[in-house]
C-alpha cells in the first residue's frame, strides 16, 4: 500500500518539476521580448519639466483670468439736478397695470359675481 502512495507522489513531484519548468520559460521569453524592444527616450531633465510645467500653468491662468474692462466715468452731474430732474418730469412712466391683452383674462383677488360663477357652472356641466 506504500508503494502506491510513494508513486503518486513521485509522479505528482514530477508534474510540479515539469510545470515549474514552464513557467521559468515563459519568464525567460518575456524578458528577452522586453530586451527586443526599443528603449524608451531620454529622460527629461528635471529644471526643463519644472519650467516647461510653470509656462503651462502661465498660460492656463491667463486664459482663465476674467478680462478687466477699463470703464470710462461720463463727467459727474450734480446729484440735486439729477434728483429734481427725476422728480418734476413729464416722462415717468405711469403706475396703472398695462392693458390686458386680447383674449387673456386677468386674474384678480376681487369676489366673483353671480354672472362669472353661472358661467362657470355651465363649463362644468359640458
Amino acid at each position: 500500500m506504500k508503494k502506491p502512495i510513494e508513486e503518486s507522489e513521485a509522479h505528482m513531484e514530477a508534474e510540479i518539476d515539469v510545470k515549474i519548468q514552464a513557467v521559468h520559460w515563459r519568464i525567460d521569453v518575456f524578458e528577452l521580448k522586453m530586451m527586443e524592444r526599443p528603449q524608451p527616450r531620454a529622460t527629461m531633465e528635471m529644471t526643463t519639466f519644472q519650467s516647461d510645467f510653470a509656462k503651462l500653468w502661465d498660460d492656463i491662468d491667463a486664459l482663465a483670468a476674467p478680462e478687466v474692462d477699463v470703464l470710462e466715468f461720463a463727467p459727474e452731474e450734480d446729484v440735486g439736478d439729477v434728483v429734481l430732474s427725476v422728480l418734476f418730469s413729464e416722462d415717468t412712466p405711469s403706475l396703472d397695470p398695462p392693458p390686458p391683452v386680447a383674449g387673456k383674462q386677468t386674474h384678480t383677488s376681487e369676489p366673483t359675481t353671480d354672472r362669472e360663477e353661472a358661467r362657470w357652472a355651465r363649463k362644468k356641466e359640458r
